[in-house]
C-alpha cells in the first residue's frame, strides 16, 4: 500500500504481486495495524487489528464504526495538534488480565502524496494496536524454551514479570513462600548456566 514505485516494479518483474506481498507481511506483524480516514472510518490493514478492535468494543455491535477508545484518541491528537513527527502512546486496560497498548501518529505528507490520500483538512492517522499480554506470554514461552524452564517455573516467571512480590506469587499459586524462592533460584541457575555455556562456546 505504501510502496516505493521502483521497489514495486522490481517485485512485479519477478512475477510477484506487490500488494499481495504487503498484505501477507502485514498479517505476520504482531501488532494490529489500522488507518483512520478523514470521515472517521476504520481501515483495517490486518486481521489482528480487527480482532483487537472487536475486543475493545466487547460486543459485535457497531463493528464497522469507529471504536470509542480510538475515536477519543483521534480527537485528542487533533485537538492538541500533536506534532506530525510525534507518536501518541497509551495503555488501555480491557480487564485486569488484558491490556492493549495503542500507538498512533499522523501519516506523513510524503506517504499521503504517494497513496493519493485526500486529507488536506483532516490528516489521516495510523494506529498500531498491541496485545501486551499475548506478546508477554510469547516472550516468556521463548524464555522457557531457551532456558528449559518447567511449567511451574514459567508460571512464577510470568507473575514476576507482572511485578508480583514473592508473597503474592505464593498466594496466587497456592504454594509456600519457600517454594517460590526455590523456583526463582532454579530459574536464575538455569539462566546463569545458559549464559556461562554461551560464553564458553565463544572462547
Amino acid at each position: 500500500m505504501f510502496a516505493n514505485t521502483d521497489m514495486e516494479n522490481s517485485y512485479t518483474s519477478f512475477g510477484c504481486n506487490f500488494n499481495i506481498l504487503q498484505s501477507m507481511l502485514l498479517e505476520l506483524v504482531k501488532e494490529g495495524v489500522m488507518i483512520i480516514s478523514e470521515n472517521l472510518q476504520p481501515i483495517y490493514l490486518n486481521k489482528k487489528a480487527q480482532e483487537i478492535c472487536q475486543r475493545l468494543w466487547n460486543s459485535n455491535s457497531h463493528y464497522d464504526s469507529l471504536n470509542p477508545v480510538i475515536y477519543d484518541i483521534y480527537h485528542q491528537i487533533r485537538k492538541n495538534l500533536i506534532n506530525l513527527d510525534s507518536v501518541f502512546i497509551m495503555d488501555y486496560d480491557i480487564s485486569e488480565e488484558e491490556t492493549i497498548r495503542i500507538r498512533a501518529c499522523h501519516i506523513s505528507p510524503e506517504v499521503e502524496e504517494k497513496v493519493n490520500i485526500p486529507c488536506e483538512n483532516h490528516p489521516w492517522l495510523i494506529f498500531f494496536l498491541e496485545d501486551r499480554n499475548a506478546i508477554l506470554q510469547e516472550e516468556l514461552r521463548i524464555e522457557q524454551n531457551k532456558y528449559n524452564l518447567t511449567e511451574r517455573e514459567l508460571e512464577v516467571l510470568t507473575l514476576l514479570s507482572q511485578s508480583y512480590s514473592y508473597k503474592q506469587i505464593a498466594t496466587a499459586l497456592g504454594v509456600s513462600l519457600n517454594t517460590v524462592k526455590f523456583h526463582i533460584k532454579n530459574i536464575n541457575l538455569k539462566k546463569h548456566g545458559y549464559l556461562h555455556q554461551e560464553i564458553f562456546l565463544q572462547i
